[in-house]
Order: structure tokens, then C-alpha cells, then sequence
């Protein structure tokens, strides 16, 4: 079990890693223009009522940090 986890956990860094250095690669979005932010968590199942923790969380932070707008300056 706890060898499974771990090959999912370097799997997951693996995938980040991946994404992030592709995306490094892409060039700059112009000024003004819309970026889409999406976010993946667990909806229902044994985790759902973290997902929705998580969801609330992060809608909260995005409130704090554009000042309710929900749009980055």
C-alpha cells in the first residue's frame, strides 16, 4: 500500500514537473488578455466533503487576493 502511494505521489510530481517546464516554454500572454484558472478536486466519493473544504478554501483566497473581483490586476 504505501508503495503504491508512493509511485502515485512521484507520478503526480512527474506530471507537474512535466507541465510546469512546458509551460515555461510557451510564450507571454499580451497584457490584457483572459487567463482561465481551473482547479481539480474531489467532488463526491470518500473525499468529497475535503474537495468541497478545499473548493471554499480556494474561492476564499481568490476573493482575499483580487478583493472580491475575482480578476488579477
Amino acid at each position: 500500500m504505501a508503495r503504491r502511494f508512493a509511485l502515485a505521489r512521484i507520478a503526480a510530481l512527474a506530471l507537474v514537473l512535466a507541465l510546469g517546464s512546458s509551460a515555461g516554454l510557451a510564450p507571454a500572454k499580451a497584457a490584457g488578455s483572459d487567463v482561465t484558472v481551473g482547479v481539480i478536486y474531489s467532488k463526491t466519493g470518500f473525499l468529497g466533503s475535503y474537495g468541497q473544504q478545499y473548493m471554499d478554501g480556494f474561492q476564499a483566497g481568490l476573493d482575499y487576493a483580487t478583493h472580491g473581483t475575482g480578476m488579477a490586476a
